[in-house]
């Protein structure tokens, strides 16, 4: 090893068994490498067939992940939409039933139905804001924290 190069025999022997060599990467470098293929037949090509195959695993797991993603936001915005779809169905009818008791004179109903009408959508406005403005970690709470 270069580090131990310019040391003396005795200095070497005392220094050698702390070195460690550490890498990252799906790949030793290519000295260790040549190291592999005078041990094993062929054991470079080996390692490097296995690196590409993780690799091209580790893609198409990162496509299945992203896929996923991808219908979640759909379903989610699939879900908004009918959502909103059935609190303007909801107003509308309240609104048509009040003009309807307006229409026969009872105003009080119409006054309540109204209000009922008014106070729904401030509570769905009221709770979706409150679920954005909440961490992800509140939203999706792990199953130590159910526990709790």
């Amino acid at each position: 090893m270069e580090v131990l190069e310019g040391l003396n025999p005795q200095q070497q022997a005392v220094l050698q068994p702390y070195i460690e060599m550490a890498y990252s990467g799906p790949l030793p470098p290519a000295h260790e490498l040549a190291g592999y293929d005078r041990v094993i037949p062929n054991g470079a090509d080996r390692i490097m067939a296995m690196a590409e195959r993780e690799q091209e695993h580790r893609h198409k797991m990162d496509d299945r992940r992203e896929a996923r993603l991808d219908g979640v936001a759909d379903l989610d915005k699939k879900l908004a939409l009918r959502g909103q779809a059935i609190g303007a169905a909801l107003m509308i009818v309240l609104i048509a039933a009040a003009l309807v008791f307006a229409y026969l004179d009872k105003f009080p109903q119409a006054l309540g139905t109204v209000l009922s009408a008014v106070a729904v959508q401030v509570g769905a406005w009221a709770l979706n804001r409150a679920s954005r403005q909440q961490t992800p970690s509140q939203q999706n709470p792990t199953p130590d924290a159910k526990k709790k």
